[in-house]
């Protein structure tokens, strides 16, 4: 029915991460969990001390879109404000809420302000663990997490009073449990991610393309691996429902008050705002202010940062080392995009073993 090569294709989702190996030497290696929970617990450490050293002086006082942002969260915890509203630089108000909690809690101080972040930025570290844990192996998940750890720009995020880290963790949160759910054929924690994704529509707009990103998944797996995709799809339908579920409420916004709702996407979406950019650099040509923006994106990932930014964090988002990592990882996965990982025990997990040793990987979720 099947040719050889459609037999010989891999799984659309690899069944979970294989046998754990044990890597640890000496009296732990006959519990490998043990080392690996003192590794993952140094480098949530390291995490925690970073992003907790100084808070309130390290960025110096309060920048306006902080405070603004933080009495935006008490107005909504006091009833001053409606959560099914548009607050600060028009986001949604649901995106606030956790400041606000928290605020409400312990007290409207700058520590209280900026501590909401850094839970959320040392959620992002552990879930970058379980998640690389799933998809590869624990090295590449330890090895993923110890650098989103140190990474300056995931520091930067985690220590100011903005939403912008609670993206990051809602969407590693959506990733883990798709990935669980398609890797081990369970519903529940499928329906978890689809909600988790619906959820990330709340907060802070860059949640905004984990649907997308799912959608090209899709149409990459309609187009390449449509015999498993077919397979999968009544599992898909659980994701679908979460996210469903999740979205009822959010579909408020859009509806009520839809001009507000593109306000925005505007803002931040260079093409619906060509007139200014085209004025601002001095060009009638479309083309040159992609290559211009191509350009100044260029030079925030690799060279010298984004110095429009306001707080001070003018240093490239990749770091010097993880850069060129990044790129062997990029590399190593575009060579690899009609594979996928397979357990160590199987043919085709003997012939992609090698980019976990030399652990590419964790570059790519780290």
């Amino acid at each position: 029915m099947f040719s050889s090569s459609e037999r010989a294709r891999p799984p659309l989702v690899p069944n979970g991460a294989g046998p754990m190996r044990t890597g640890i030497v000496g009296p732990l290696a006959g519990h490998p969990w043990v080392g690996i929970a003192i590794a993952i617990m140094l480098v949530m450490g390291l995490a925690a001390y970073l992003r907790l050293l100084d808070l309130t002086g390290l960025p110096p006082p309060l920048h306006i879109d902080e405070a603004a942002q933080g009495v935006n969260a008490l107005e909504i915890i006091d009833g001053k404000r409606s959560v099914l509203e548009y607050g600060w630089t028009h986001h949604l108000n649901t995106a606030f809420l956790p400041t606000g909690i928290v605020l409400k809690l312990l007290g409207p101080t700058v520590w209280n302000l900026r501590i909401t972040e850094v839970a959320f930025g040392l959620g992002a570290v552990l879930l970058t663990f379980f998640l690389g844990r799933s998809m590869f192996s624990w090295r590449v998940g330890l090895m993923a997490a110890t650098l989103l750890s140190f990474n300056h720009f995931a520091l930067a995020f985690s220590r100011i009073g903005l939403v912008n880290q609670q993206s990051m963790t809602v969407e590693l949160l959506a990733f883990t449990l798709l990935w669980q759910g398609f890797s081990r054929r369970r519903r529940l924690p499928t329906a978890l991610g689809g909600a988790m994704v619906g959820v990330g529509l709340y907060l802070y707009f860059g949640s905004w393309v984990v649907p997308v990103i799912l959608g090209a998944f899709v149409v990459w797996a309609l187009a390449l691996r449509r015999r498993e995709a077919r397979k999968a799809w009544r599992l898909a339908l659980w994701g679908v429902l979460g996210f469903a579920l999740a979205i009822l409420p959010w579909l408020a916004f859009p509806v009520l008050k839809p001009d507000e709702f593109r306000q925005r996407p505007t803002e931040v979406f260079i093409l619906s705002d060509l007139y200014r950019y085209k004025k601002g650099w001095g060009t009638e040509s479309t083309v040159e202010v992609l290559r211009l923006q191509a350009y100044h994106t260029f030079k925030v990932f690799y060279r010298g940062g984004d110095t429009s930014n306001q707080y001070g964090y003018d240093a490239p988002v990749l770091d010097p080392a993880g850069r060129w990592l990044f790129f062997i990882a990029i590399g190593a996965a575009l060579l690899s995009v009609r594979r996928a990982p397979y357990p160590e025990s199987t043919e085709g997990g003997r012939r992609v073993s090698v980019l976990r040793r030399q652990e590419g990987a964790p570059v790519l979720l780290g």
